[in-house]
C-alpha cells in the first residue's frame, strides 16, 4: 500500500463531503419529512460545509493513519465486519454468520406484514402506533441487536437470546446487565394462538430480572409453569385493561394456575420455592376456565401487585405455604369453584358444595403455615362462590382497606347470604374498609380474629365453633345478633353497633366496652370459667342474667328496658335502669339497685321518686333521722324515716 499523495488527499476531501452531506440529508429528511424546498436547500448547504469541515480531520491524521495501514494483520485477526439488517428472527435463523464479530440488527421478531396487523389489533382506546421502518427497530417490536459467539456450541434455541442457524451456529441477543427482558423478545404477541409457551421461555431466561409484558390482549391456552427457584419479576401496562391474559384453559388443569409457581418438593424434600416473586400491572381473564388465576407456592418475601384477576371457574388467587410477603391491590372478581349450578346462588352460597373458594390460604406442608401476609387495599367483588376467602394460614395475617361486596341486585332469597371469611386456624387482622352485602363477616373454627373500623353494611353475622380457644377483637363494627361464643379464649368488644346478644354458654373472658346494643342483652347458662364484663354500653332493650351464668360485670351502662339480674358471683353495680330492676338469685356478689341516691336535710318535698329512692341527712341531729326513703313512688312520693338517732 503507498502513501496517499495530496491529490488524492484533496480527492477524497471532496468525496468525503459530498457524501457527509448526502447521507445526513437523507436522514434529516427521512425522521422529518417536509415539502419545504427551501428548508431543503439550506439543510443541503449547512451539511454540506460540515461535511468539510469534518473531511478535514483524515488529513490531519494522514500520517498516523498511513503508517497503520502498512502494518501487516495478525495472523488470525479479523477486521470489524459491518452490521447488517435482517428482517425477523426467522430470516435470522436462516442466516450464517460470515465472522466471528459480525452483529446483526434484527428488525422485528416477525415479518413486518405481521407486525402491521400487530398495529391494527390494538383496542381502539389506544392509538395504533405507525409501524415505521425506524420503529420496527425498537425492543418493543421484539428486534433488536445480535452476535455471533463462535466458543458457543452448546446452547438451546430459546427463541428469543439464543437462536440457533441451521449449521449449528449462535446469534446471541446484546443485553445489558440491568435491561428488562422484553417478552416480545420470545414472540409474545396478541397475534399469537397460545402465548403460554413463549412467555414461559421469557421467564425461564430472565434470572432476577424483570419481565416486561407488552399492551394489549395476549391469550395463553396452557398454564404458565414456573418450577425453578429465581426471582421472577412480571410486569403489565396496566391492571385493568392494559396488559390483559386472556385465559381459555381447557379441562385437566383444575389443579394448577394459568400463572403457576410450584415450590421445590419431591418425594424426600420440601423447600421454599421462589425468592422475591414480583408481578404485577396484569389483568388476567379466565373465561371461567376450570383452572385457577394465579397459584403461588412455597414463597416468600414476594411482592404482587395491581393485579385484577377474574371469571375463573376456580380460585381467582391459591397461596400455598407462603410469608412475608405483600400483596397491594390485588382485586377478584367473579372466581370460585362449585359442585352445583354456579349460575345458581343457592349453589354457590351453600358451602358445603364448595370446592374452590375465590381467595384461598393454605398449606401442604405440615406444622408450618402461611405467616406474615399483608394485604392491603384490594377488592374483591361479585364472587358468587361462599366463603370468599378460605383462610387456613398462620399468625400475622393483615388485610388493610379490603373491599368485599357482590351486587345489590343479586336475588340471594333462600340463601344464607356469603361469607367473607372461613378461618379454620391462624391470625386475621382486619383494619378499615369495609363489606356490603355480605352476610356474614367470618366463620370461626379456631385462631386469632382482629377487626377495626371496617364497614359492616349490613350489620355482620360472626360464627364461632363451640369449645375451642379462639381470640377475638372487634372495634368500631356493626354486628348483627351475637349468640355462641363458647370459647375460652379472649373476646373483646369495643365500641361496636349491635342487633342483639343472646349468649348461650359464654366461656373465658367476655367483654363489652362502649357498645351500642340495639335491642336487648340475654345471657344463658355460661361456662365454669365464665368472667364477663359489660361496661358503658347503652342498651336499647332489656337486660336479662340468669343465675346460671357466672361472674357478670355491668357498669356504667344505661338500659332502656327492664332487668332481671341473678349472676352467681355477678355484680350490678353503677347502671341507669329505665324500666323495673328484678334481683332473681341470691348468690350476687354486690348489687347497687338502679335507684336514686341523694343528700340533703330533710325529706323531698317536690320531684317524682319511685319506691326505694333514698335521702341520706347531712344535718343529723338527736332524736333525728340518718336518712329517709320512698316508700310509695309519686311527686314527691311517701317517705319514711329510718335509723332514728337516740335522745
Amino acid at each position: 500500500m503507498q502513501y496517499i499523495k495530496t491529490s488524492s488527499c484533496f480527492t477524497s476531501f471532496y468525496s468525503n463531503t459530498l457524501i457527509y452531506s448526502f447521507h445526513r440529508q437523507k436522514w434529516e429528511s427521512f425522521m422529518h419529512p417536509s415539502n419545504d424546498e427551501t428548508l431543503k436547500t439550506n439543510i443541503s448547504k449547512r451539511f454540506f460545509f460540515r461535511g468539510v469541515l469534518a473531511s478535514f480531520i483524515p488529513a490531519i491524521l494522514l500520517s498516523s493513519r498511513s503508517s497503520i495501514a502498512k502494518t501487516p494483520l495478525v495472523a488470525g485477526e479479523q477486521l470489524p465486519v459491518l452490521e447488517n439488517d435482517c428482517s425477523d428472527i426467522d430470516t435470522l435463523r436462516n442466516t450464517e454468520p460470515k465472522s466471528a464479530n459480525q452483529t446483526v440488527v434484527v428488525q422485528s421478531y416477525y415479518p413486518q406484514q405481521k407486525a402491521g396487523s400487530f398495529a391494527a389489533s390494538i383496542p381502539s382506546t389506544q392509538s395504533a402506533p405507525k409501524m415505521r421502518s425506524i420503529e420496527a427497530r425498537t425492543p418493543l417490536a421484539g428486534g433488536g441487536e445480535f452476535y455471533y459467539d463462535p466458543s458457543d456450541l452448546t446452547s438451546v434455541d430459546d427463541g428469543g437470546m439464543v437462536i440457533v442457524t441451521r449449521e449449528g451456529k449462535r446469534w446471541k441477543r446484546k443485553l445489558s446487565g440491568n435491561d428488562k427482558i422484553q417478552a416480545v423478545f420470545y414472540g409474545v404477541s396478541p397475534l399469537v394462538e397460545d402465548n403460554g409457551p413463549l412467555l414461559q421461555a421469557a421467564v425461564n431466561f430472565s434470572s432476577n430480572r424483570i419481565v416486561e409484558l407488552p399492551r394489549g390482549i395476549i391469550t395463553i391456552k396452557t398454564p404458565v409453569v414456573f418450577n425453578f427457584d429465581s426471582g421472577v419479576k412480571i410486569e403489565g401496562s396496566g391492571k385493568k385493561g392494559g396488559t390483559v391474559i386472556n385465559v381459555i384453559i381447557g379441562d385437566g388443569y383444575e389443579d394448577m394456575g394459568a400463572l403457576h409457581f410450584s415450590g421445590r418438593h419431591d418425594d424426600a424434600k420440601v423447600a421454599l420455592g421462589y425468592r422475591a416473586l414480583s408481578i404485577k400491572n396484569i389483568h388476567l381473564i379466565g373465561n371461567l376456565s376450570r383452572c385457577r388465576g394465579i397459584f403461588i407456592q412455597y414463597q416468600f418475601a414476594m411482592r404482587i401487585e395491581q393485579i385484577t384477576i377474574e371469571k375463573f371457574d376456580g380460585a381467582g388467587l391459591y397461596i400455598d405455604k407462603c410469608q412475608d410477603s405483600v400483596f397491594e391491590q390485588v382485586d377478584i372478581f367473579n372466581c370460585g369453584r362449585t359442585s352445583g349450578d354456579r349460575n345458581s346462588l343457592k349453589d354457590t352460597f351453600d358451602e358445603s358444595k364448595t370446592l374452590d373458594s375465590p381467595i384461598v390460604l393454605t398449606s401442604s406442608i405440615a406444622k408450618t403455615d402461611c405467616n406474615y401476609l399483608r394485604f392491603s387495599n384490594c377488592q374483591w367483588e361479585d364472587n358468587p362462590v361462599s366463603p370468599v376467602c378460605d383462610f387456613s394460614g398462620g399468625i400475622e395475617n393483615y388485610f388493610v382497606n379490603l373491599h368485599a361486596e357482590y351486587s345489590a341486585y343479586w336475588d340471594i332469597e333462600g340463601t344464607k347470604g356469603g361469607t367473607l371469611f372461613k378461618q379454620r386456624k391462624g391470625t386475621i387482622k382486619i383494619q378499615g374498609g369495609g363489606s356490603d352485602e355480605i352476610k356474614t363477616l367470618v366463620d370461626i373454627e379456631w385462631g386469632e380474629f382482629w377487626v377495626e373500623s371496617h364497614r359492616c353494611h349490613p350489620p355482620k353475622k360472626i360464627k364461632v365453633k363451640r369449645g375451642t380457644n379462639s381470640r377475638l377483637t372487634f372495634r368500631d363494627v356493626a354486628l348483627d345478633k351475637i349468640t355462641a361464643l363458647t370459647t375460652s379464649g379472649e373476646k373483646r368488644f369495643e365500641g361496636c353497633t349491635i342487633n342483639e346478644v343472646e349468649l348461650d354458654y359464654p366461656d373465658g373472658f367476655l367483654s363489652f366496652n362502649s357498645c351500642n346494643v340495639k335491642n336487648n342483652f340475654i345471657t344463658n347458662q355460661s361456662g365454669n370459667g365464665a368472667k364477663i364484663s359489660v361496661t358503658g354500653c347503652n342498651i336499647g332493650g332489656g337486660v336479662n342474667v340468669s343465675t346460671s351464668t357466672k361472674s357478670i360485670l355491668f357498669d356504667d351502662c344505661f338500659i332502656n328496658g327492664n332487668v332481671t339480674f341473678g349472676s352467681e358471683g355477678g355484680m350490678w353495680l353503677n347502671n341507669i335502669t329505665k324500666g323495673i330492676f328484678k334481683l332473681s338469685g341470691d348468690n350476687c356478689r354486690v348489687v347497687i339497685p338502679a335507684t336514686r341516691k341523694l343528700v340533703g336535710s330533710e325529706a323531698p318535698v317536690k320531684g317524682n321518686y319511685k319506691v326505694g329512692d333514698s335521702l341520706v341527712n347531712l344535718s343529723p341531729m338527736p332524736g333525728s333521722f340518718i336518712g329517709w326513703v320512698c316508700v310509695k313512688s309519686g311527686n314527691p312520693g311517701i317517705w319514711k324515716g329510718y335509723g332514728q338517732i337516740e335522745s
